[in-house]
């Protein structure tokens, strides 16, 4: 639809919004992977290591797993600034990413696991929420179970192990819990209570 009146707006629906994510789940706003999976493009011709093929430098793909809170951390490195610990006689959270250096730059890797492969990664959004640790993802939507999936076999979200898995399951849930109460995403659905008026 194109852009008009005030009762107007630029979407295109639910239905081709979770198409356009196919073979992934759901779109923006969850936390299964269409609302969460997202490719980076970075160009900075200086400082990424290419590879060279018929002496044409070409660029590379990328699989390992990485945040948004990863470019922050990255940025700042890069550009060689000093995080600040306090702003205005307040305490600043520390970065929690990583930096994205030596993806960009293979023979920085150490030997063995690459470093991405082996931490664990936390979502919350409006409710929804998610942890992944290696191949394994939890995830729910709000007020629903978790669900459980290995993306390394199951990148769709077809193949729900939650209920085989029970152990498994308490123990992500448990380290998403520890996280949302660190970062300060509990409790959930404050967001509504906000969008409503609400003063607590």
């Amino acid at each position: 639809m194109m852009p008009g009146p005030d009762d107007s707006y630029i979407a295109y629906g639910r239905g081709w919004a979770n198409v356009s994510n196919t073979p992934f789940r759901e779109f923006k706003h969850w936390t299964h992977e269409g609302g969460i999976s997202t490719p980076l493009i970075v160009h900075w011709p200086a400082g990424i290591q290419r590879t060279t093929t018929n002496e044409t430098p070409t660029g590379r793909l990328v699989q390992e797993p990485s945040h948004l809170i990863d470019i922050m951390t990255t940025c700042v490195d890069v550009a060689g600034a000093e995080y600040p610990r306090q702003f205005n006689a307040h305490d600043v959270p520390p970065l929690e990413g990583q930096i994205l250096k030596p993806l960009l730059h293979p023979s920085d890797l150490p030997s063995g696991t690459p470093p991405f492969a082996k931490r664990t990664l936390f979502w919350e959004h409006e409710g929804n929420r998610a942890v992944r640790r290696e191949n394994l993802k939890l995830v729910g939507k709000e007020d629903q179970p978790w669900e459980l999936y290995d993306m390394a076999k199951d990148r769709g979200e077809q193949a729900d192990l939650a209920e085989t898995q029970p152990e498994l399951v308490a123990t992500m849930a448990a380290a998403w819990d520890a996280w949302a109460a660190r970062a300060k995403v509990l409790p959930l659905g404050t967001w509504k209570r906000k969008a409503a008026g609400e003063t607590r």
